[in-house]
């Protein structure tokens, strides 16, 4: 097999929380959750990892809470 096989990483991260994406609950001040942190520093898209891979990480749509 000649062709180079293609790295995708897909991201979920889930809260058990009703927080919104920006760590606010309803209209209060909110804080970031630690679910919220991880999700912020994921990195999303093309790159190249350490050992000279090309890597695409991305991560579904999601939900706002409960519907």
């Amino acid at each position: 097999m000649s062709s180079q096989s293609r790295i995708r990483r897909i991201v979920v991260c889930v809260d058990g929380t009703f927080y919104n994406p920006d760590g606010k609950e309803g209209k209060g001040t909110g804080n970031n959750t630690n679910v919220f942190r991880i999700f912020a520093s994921v990195r999303y898209g093309k790159f190249t990892d350490a050992n000279g891979n090309a890597v695409e990480q991305v991560w579904p749509p999601t939900n706002q809470g409960p519907n």
